[in-house]
């Protein structure tokens, strides 16, 4: 039993074959417990969204607070990450909580996280993120309930045996990892996938459904969609290969082309692209 009809809706991005049925199982266990879990796999296969996914799962209370770690500069770790106290330092002109008091009761999904600099590292080793806060300019913690979503596309194991990255910390955010496969690892999935993503009204010309089948998708998921955001745009009736990002143009089998007259029965929907 997992819950309201919300949180057995699929996951997004991933689909159950045999091999995928097990982990995706222990995934919505996991989900609704407090345990940290680490997110891998490259850019584009949708990590963010499956976070998003693990904190309605979850059921928690509190916002969903993603945090670009990448981006978080190195002088203002602390304060970002703990809130800091009014005159704590030059230009703290009022109190602020900072991502993880704004995280209290809910997740806070730490992207990237292994673009985090060495000082911020030892920051969150130190201030023990999913129990405790302590502004910058305050003499004690302030108690939090966070529930840790990270992710990286980096092997962050192999960084830990190069010493890039702090070895407590990878032990505390691992509670739970999961990788996201690549695109490419996925052919035979790919048609429900584009049923995932797809509006339902969406129908696809053989030709079109053949292009996307053939791309091996460098920018996984981020680019499929971004190909179907096109399509739906372009198109004045069943997507057609011609309505899909030039980036993605595969020749066409002389079957297949759009010169040949179609008739309305060969039109695909996403769910089935796979299978005519």
């Amino acid at each position: 039993d997992v819950g309201p009809a919300l949180d057995r809706k699929p996951w997004p991005f991933l689909t159950t074959p045999a091999h995928f049925a097990r982990d995706l199982g222990k995934l919505e266990r996991i989900a609704q417990s407090p345990l940290p879990v680490l997110l891998l796999g490259e850019t584009g296969t949708g990590k963010e969204v499956l976070a998003q996914a693990l904190h309605q799962r979850s059921k928690r209370r509190g916002a969903f607070v993603p945090v670009n770690c990448g981006a978080l500069p190195k002088e203002l770790v602390e304060s970002l990450l703990f809130g800091h106290r009014r005159g704590a330092f030059s230009g703290a002109t009022a109190d602020e909580l900072g991502f993880i008091r704004t995280a209290d009761g809910g997740t806070l999904f730490l992207d990237e996280i292994g673009d985090l600099p060495p000082a911020a590292q030892s920051t969150c080793r130190r201030g023990g993120l999913e129990r405790e806060g302590t502004p910058v300019g305050a003499f004690y913690g302030v108690p939090v309930d966070v529930r840790i979503v990270s992710a990286t596309h980096k092997a962050l194991a192999d960084h830990v045996r190069s010493g890039a990255f702090r070895a407590d910390l990878f032990a505390r955010l691992r509670g739970f990892s999961f990788t996201l496969p690549p695109v490419r690892e996925r052919p035979f999935d790919l048609g429900e996938l584009i049923g995932r993503i797809a509006p339902p009204s969406m129908t696809f010309k053989p030709d079109a459904a053949y292009t996307l089948l053939r791309h091996d998708y460098p920018l996984n998921v981020r680019e499929l969609k971004q190909a179907i955001d096109v399509a739906a745009v372009l198109a004045d009736g069943p997507v057609r290969a011609a309505d899909l990002p030039e980036t993605i143009a595969a020749p066409v089998p002389r079957e297949l082309d759009d010169e040949v007259r179609l008739p309305a029965s060969r039109e695909l929907t996403p769910m089935s692209v796979l299978c005519n």
